[in-house]
């Protein structure tokens, strides 16, 4: 765009100079640089919190049902709803009944709580299920819920009344 005042023509300049947008790429480089890994763990970790969630909502969602209907309940992870799984980021079932052996068979089966999104979370020793009786005591299963993500992990303690907390980062190397 151009006006003339007297005899002189001036230009006024839409744009940016090489300079600014070396500085603005300059600045963007590290912004990027230092933001990406941050917003990775922030993912990472959220999705270990949802973990978390996940699991202490089942429980007391099973807990309650047990209590409420005065029988013994069984929680189970599981992949095809024909056995229970180690891994209890996959669907949870809330049953009514036995569980044999793994096999779910003649189970009835109440709830089932959608899976996680996890690498994998374990149960004390492999555990496949867990049962709570009608005082809403898991008898005989507390123990420690290990949540394991690519970079970062939690622990899930639940004790013998069936109460749980947050526990220190877990160990996911096995």
């Amino acid at each position: 765009m151009h006006r003339r005042e007297g005899s002189q023509l001036h230009f006024s300049r839409a744009g940016f100079t090489l300079i600014e947008l070396l500085v603005t790429l300059a600045v963007l480089t590290i912004m990027l640089t230092w933001g990406v890994p941050n917003f990775q763990r922030l993912m990472e970790q959220l999705s270990i919190d949802t973990g978390i969630s996940r699991l202490q909502r089942a429980i007391a969602l099973t807990r309650n049902t047990a209590i409420s209907q005065q029988r013994r309940l069984t929680l189970c992870p599981s992949a095809n709803n024909k056995q229970c799984s180690p891994n209890w980021d996959l669907p949870l079932l809330i049953l009514v009944g036995n569980v044999d052996g793994d096999a779910l068979e003649g189970a009835e089966v109440l709830k089932v709580i959608a899976g996680g999104d996890l690498e994998r979370v374990n149960f004390r020793n492999g555990y496949r299920w867990l049962r709570i009786g009608s005082s809403g005591w898991p008898r005989g299963y507390n123990g420690t819920f290990t949540l394991c993500g690519q970079k970062a992990s939690a622990t899930l303690v639940m004790s013998a009344t069936g109460r749980l907390r947050v526990g220190p980062p877990g160990d996911c190397s096995s």
